[in-house]
């Protein structure tokens, strides 16, 4: 079966295809070799029906399907590399608490089985203060104790809040929002941002990205406490 075959037969999206062989050279073409069969083993040893399009992200595909008993769910198959097999062990912590609930685990085919997720998100909310105090409640459902092998549940995405005219002032209201929402003290909070402004700015650096990160790290940078 060719790459093409893969794209024809469970209908993986082409900018998946192409990304994935480009990424991980020949073990990335080998695995969309069998993907179509990975599936079809996941569908048949769970039980499930496909029932709607092929979605995918940087590392797998997201196949809508429905469970025996009629429930709603997705199946999603990784590519198999190491950076992939911690995700179940982390919904399994949250379960369902903040994140999707893990229905179904193989960690031979990195394939699990999870609740369908309903489609609204932060970007839905009009208010920049709402969003926050969401997120930071958010957080707080996800400050779990890590499981054995697993430093750290959570990503930092704190300049995606960071684009008002008064970047002190309004980062500074949203970060104390944020401390309420999600039961911290403020002063870890911004200490915690200042830390990945610092390791944002590295990565600008080393990557050349635009300047205006820059400019903004050094403005986190300077909250005070």
């Amino acid at each position: 079966m060719t790459v093409n075959d893969a794209e024809v037969a469970i209908g993986v999206p082409e900018p998946f295809v192409r990304e994935i062989s480009e990424r991980e050279g020949e073990p990335g073409t080998a695995w969309l070799d069998v993907l179509p069969g990975l599936v079809d083993h996941a569908l048949a040893q769970w039980e499930l029906t496909l029932s709607g399009a092929t979605m995918h992200g940087a590392v797998g595909i997201v196949v809508p399907v429905r469970r025996a008993d009629g429930a709603a769910a997705v199946l999603k198959i990784s590519f198999p590399h190491p950076g992939n097999v911690a995700e179940p062990k982390a919904l399994a912590a949250w379960a369902g608490r903040g994140a999707v609930r893990l229905l179904e685990h193989d960690a031979g085919i990195f394939a699990m089985v999870l609740e369908k997720a309903g489609s609204d998100c932060l970007a839905h909310l009009a208010d920049a203060v709402e969003r926050v105090v969401v997120a930071g409640r958010l957080n707080r459902r996800l400050a779990v104790p890590a499981p054995e092998g697993l430093v750290n549940l959570l990503r930092d995405r704190w300049h995606l809040i960071a684009r008002e005219a008064d970047l002190v002032q309004t980062l500074t209201y949203q970060l104390a929002a944020f401390a309420e929402a999600a039961e911290l003290e403020r002063e870890r909070v911004v200490r915690w941002v200042q830390a990945c402004a610092v390791k944002d700015a590295l990565w600008s650096v080393e990557f050349r990205e635009p300047s205006e990160r820059a400019a903004i790290n050094k403005i986190v940078a300077g909250i005070a406490c």
